[in-house]
């Protein structure tokens, strides 16, 4: 039980760099083939080039996700299977250039961000099978 919740930590930790590299390829390695929520977070953090809609060009703008207090508590499901929850206090904080050599920043309320993931043993490490958002998000 203590690996499915440290696995689950692990993830949590591999979700959040995804979030502010912009790279998805250690989210997607820890993926199982049927996780919706994995993929869908994937093509976001993929897709996460800002582009001004009017001109199709890049926004000077800079989004970063900071999660402080993690939690984990974890259970087994059945032979196999455990489902673990994660949870931080997750902060997001927006930079953008207004104008030339003229920046601004937002930082957002902290909110509770609690996920349960379904996680099981594979030889190579732990795959997510399956996310749910139980707390914010």
């Amino acid at each position: 039980m203590q690996a499915a919740v440290a696995a689950g930590a692990e993830f949590f930790d591999v979700f959040a760099t995804a979030l502010n590299d912009g790279d998805s390829t250690a989210l997607r390695r820890w993926a199982g083939p049927g996780c919706g929520w994995c993929e869908s977070i994937a093509q976001q953090v993929d897709a996460e080039l800002q582009t001004d809609g009017s001109t199709g060009a890049e926004a000077a703008a800079m989004v970063r996700h900071r999660f402080d207090a993690v939690t984990t508590r974890g259970g087994r499901e059945a032979p196999g299977e455990y489902v673990v929850e994660v949870g931080a206090d997750h902060v997001v904080t927006t930079t953008w250039e207004e104008a030339p050599e003229m920046w601004q920043i937002h930082i957002g309320e902290p909110e509770r961000l609690v996920l349960a993931l379904a996680l099981t043993p594979r030889d190579d490490g732990w795959q997510v099978d399956g996310v749910r958002v139980v707390e914010g998000g």
